[in-house]
Order: C-alpha cells, then sequence, then structure tokens
C-alpha cells in the first residue's frame, strides 16, 4: 500500500520507519513535512517531497494518507483527500474541533472512504492480555477502573489544557475498549493558576459499566502511565510506561504476573488499517473517535458549569447523520424565510400598488397608456374615442383619478394631459383639471416581479417540508412484538 503523509507531526515518525521496513507498504510522498526532512528521509530515502497537496490527491498510485497534523490548512487537505476517495490514518487529538469529526463522518457516508483513528493502546500487548483477563472472568465482575497518568509539565511544575485533553483523548478510548460505552462526565480541577494545571481527575459512569477514574497530573520524575481495574474477585495492574510487571493480577491472596512478549504494536496498526481497507470490520473506527471526542469535550463543560454532564449517545449512521442535517437546514430555512419575509415587505412598499392611487385608477379603468394617444385620423382613434366616454361617464361615480402614462418626454406629457382635460371638459366633467394627473405606471412589471417574490419567499419551505417524507420512508420497520 502507498502511503502519503501530511504535515509536519513528529508523532508519526515510529510509523513511518514502520512503513519503511514494511514488505507491503511504501511512504512515496511527504507533503508540507519540511520539519521532519532529515528523519524521513533516513528511514525511507525513496520518499519524495513536496508542498503542492494536490500532488497525492490526484494521484492516483496513493492509496492512503497519513494526517501528521491538526492546523486548519492540514485539515482543510485532509478532508479534500477524503472527498477524493483518499483512505486516511489521524492520530485524534482535541486540538481538532469537534465539526471536524462530523464533516469527515459526513464525507465516509456519502463516500464510504476508510477513515481509520490511530488509538495506541488497543494495540498494546498488555492491554490485549488485560482484554483478555476480563473475557474470561478471572478477577469475576469489574467494579471500578482507576486510571493514573503523570505528564511532564511546564518547567516540570504545570500541564497545560492541551496537553491533558490530549491525554485525556487515548485514556478515554481505553477505558472505553475494556468498560464499555460511559454517558456521564463529571470532572474536577486541583491547583490550578494562571501558569497552568497541576492535576486533573475525570470521573466516568454509565447505566451497566464499572465506574471509571482517570486522574492526570504533573510527574515528579518520569512519565507514568497506570490503570488499576479492581473486579469482586481481585484486581489487574496494568503499568503502561514500562516493561517490567506490565500486567500484575491479583486473586484474594495469589499474585501472579503473566508473561507477556513484548511486541511493536506499529506493524499490527498497519495491518488492522490495511484489513480495514479491504473491507474487513475492525476497530477502532471513526465512531470510536468521535465518542473519545465527545466525552473529552464533555470534561470540559463540566469544568464550566461544575457539574456532571450526560451524554446522550446514538450510532452514527447514515439516518442520524440525515436527520442532523434536515434539522439544520430546516433552522437555517425558518430564519431565512423570516428574513425574506422582511424584505418582501420592503419590496412591497416600492412596488406593490396596492392601497395607492393607481390601484384605484386601475379598478376603475381610468389609466390612459402611451400607445393610446393616437392621431385623429387614425382608424384607433374610434376606440380612443369611446374609452375617453366610457371615463367620463365613470367619473361622475367613481372617485378616483385618471391616470397618465409617462413618457419620456414631459412636453408630449403635457400635451397629453391638455388634450384629456380638454376632452372630458367637453363631456361635462367639471374637475377633470384636478383628476387628470401624469404618472410612472408601475402596476404590470411590479405585480408579476411581487408574484416571483411570493413563490421565492415560501418555496424554499415548502419543498423542504415535502422532503420531510423521507425521513417516514427512511424509518425503520418496528418488529411486530415491540
Amino acid at each position: 500500500m502507498n502511503f502519503a503523509l501530511l504535515g509536519n507531526d513528529s508523532t508519526f515518525i515510529p510509523l513511518v520507519q514502520a512503513i519503511a521496513t514494511h514488505g507491503e507498504h511504501k511512504l512515496t510522498i511527504a507533503v508540507n513535512a519540511d520539519a521532519l526532512m532529515g528523519e524521513i528521509s533516513q528511514c525511507s530515502p525513496s520518499t519524495r517531497f513536496s508542498d503542492k497537496w494536490d500532488d497525492f490527491v490526484s494521484n492516483k498510485n496513493t492509496d492512503a494518507v497519513i494526517v501528521a497534523g491538526h492546523d486548519e490548512g492540514t485539515l482543510t487537505i485532509a478532508k479534500q483527500a477524503a472527498a477524493a476517495g483518499r483512505m486516511l490514518l489521524l492520530y485524534p487529538r482535541m486540538h481538532r474541533e469537534i465539526a471536524v469529526y462530523y464533516e469527515l463522518a459526513l464525507i465516509h457516508d456519502d463516500t464510504g472512504v476508510l477513515l481509520f483513528p490511530w488509538f495506541q493502546d488497543r494495540f498494546d500487548s498488555r492491554v490485549r492480555k488485560a482484554k483478555e483477563l476480563l473475557s474470561s472472568g478471572s478477577i469475576g465482575e469489574v467494579v471500578r477502573f482507576q486510571f493514573d497518568e503523570e505528564l511532564s509539565g511546564d518547567e516540570g511544575l504545570y500541564l497545560n489544557g492541551g496537553q491533558i485533553d490530549d491525554a485525556l483523548m487515548q485514556d478515554v478510548d481505553l477505558i472505553r475498549y475494556l468498560g464499555g460505552e460511559y454517558n456521564q462526565v463529571t470532572s474536577v480541577r486541583s491547583g490550578e493558576t494562571e501558569d497552568g494545571i497541576s492535576l486533573q481527575n475525570v470521573s466516568l459512569a454509565g447505566g451497566e459499566v464499572a465506574e471509571a477514574t482517570i486522574q492526570v497530573k504533573v510527574a515528579t520524575s518520569t512519565p507514568k502511565r497506570a490503570l488499576t481495574i479492581v473486579g469482586q474477585q481481585g484486581t489487574i495492574e496494568l503499568n503502561l510506561s514500562g516493561d517490567e510487571s506490565a500486567v500484575t493480577v491479583t486473586e484474594g491472596e495469589d499474585v501472579s504476573r503473566p508473561t507477556i512478549p513484548t511486541n511493536d504494536p506499529l506493524p499490527d496498526v498497519l495491518d488492522r488499517f490495511q484489513q480495514a481497507a479491504q473491507g474487513n470490520i475492525v476497530a477502532p473506527n471513526w465512531a470510536d473517535a468521535i465518542r473519545a471526542y465527545e466525552i473529552v469535550e464533555a470534561t470540559a463543560r463540566s469544568l464550566r458549569r461544575r457539574r456532571t454532564i450526560d451524554l446522550h449517545f446514538e450510532s452514527t449512521s447514515e439516518r442520524s447523520l440525515f436527520k442532523t442535517q434536515m434539522t439544520a437546514v430546516g433552522c437555517g430555512l425558518l430564519l431565512l424565510t423570516l428574513l425574506m419575509m422582511l424584505g418582501l415587505l420592503g419590496l412591497g412598499t416600492f412596488l406593490d400598488p396596492s392601497d395607492s392611487v393607481e390601484s384605484k385608477a386601475a379598478a376603475a379603468g381610468f389609466i390612459v397608456r402611451t400607445e393610446e394617444f393616437v392621431d385623429e385620423q387614425s382608424r384607433d382613434s374610434i376606440q380612443f374615442t369611446e374609452k375617453v366616454d366610457q371615463i367620463a361617464i365613470r367619473m361622475q361615480k367613481v372617485n378616483a383619478s385618471v391616470l397618465i402614462e409617462q413618457s419620456s418626454s414631459d412636453e408630449t406629457d403635457r400635451s397629453r394631459r391638455e388634450k384629456l382635460i380638454q376632452q372630458l371638459g367637453d363631456r361635462g366633467v367639471q374637475d377633470a383639471e384636478q383628476r387628470v394627473l401624469v404618472a410612472e405606471i408601475r402596476g404590470d412589471a411590479a405585480r408579476t416581479i411581487m408574484r416571483i417574490a411570493r413563490v421565492a419567499w415560501m418555496l424554499p419551505l415548502i419543498v423542504f417540508l415535502l422532503l420531510q417524507i423521507l425521513i417516514v420512508i427512511t424509518k425503520p420497520a418496528t418488529p411486530a412484538n415491540q
């Protein structure tokens, strides 16, 4: 499999080395990875370097992209690569906005492209041994998980929020992998100053899973990671920061340390990725990344609100994403309809002749168009004379002005007005001078524009409401026994 590297995160150098030594994989190109050029060239001399992201998006020889960065530019390129059908391997970090995870999930549902999160603990032989012991029931039903992590802080005194959140992404996934789904999150910090944080506790709970506590603090010496699993019949202790006594199992008074062959997890990462690329269902998947992110994001909300946060998960499916999109579109259309209504009211003020002099004249038939003024010798003069006769009769009964359509010449307009006033006066209309006006006739064009505007105002909302039928069509059938 041909890989491309996007970004300059040094976390991925061991993975690049694993690709270089793997017989079936190859790193063909590195984009925007100038900071890693020396290390990459040393382990993979044939790798080509480029600063043009479309080099691997348009290159069909590139099968997958390793996203080694979390800045906005790198993530934008990653989304474009996924949309173009390139598989992605990412290291989940909290620096990425949750919208990025959901956008990639939408691309996955649309194109079926593989999105593979690299949760490193899942490929550790010590964690796999613990999973095996839990599955065998060697310590009985699990009562509690206790995860302790010590990180190197700034000047050895404090941690920043980004460090803690990135560590929690991996820790939370490990707890989920061993314990199950959690939907209640409580987080508390201690020793927080302007310089940073010295300790953060996160408590996880769920309906049918054992409670879990994660403690992240500043390391007093070297960084450490340790997980203690307490069961009704014993405990399992995992030392994830060293090889000696990596797993300790205590059953009553018996203490055992099963032999665990040390393994390099990176070839397993590549093999699992290749299995997923071949269409096999493997874990972790992108839903695991979203779940971990939502739990860690909930810790920040818990800190702000100083209370437990309840999470309500539902499976990330095409249907749920469709409903989310339709809800967002519906809210947007409702707001757009309101704004368009205000615009329509403003447009009507200028264009709609309703309740105006023009509308009354149009209703009474008192509008004389430019083309109706003809020479007396013309055959059409008879029709014009008949219209003037009708106007003169109606003016005795209807209180409306007579409007002459304005032309491009003021002199012509005055002449036509005087002519019409004279003819109406000859027919006995006493107030023709006051009631005959020259005006711009907007009626036909204005009414057409207003009709189009009214349709444009309501059409998007009507179409959206009709599309709601799709929700009913896509609703799964309910079993008869429910």
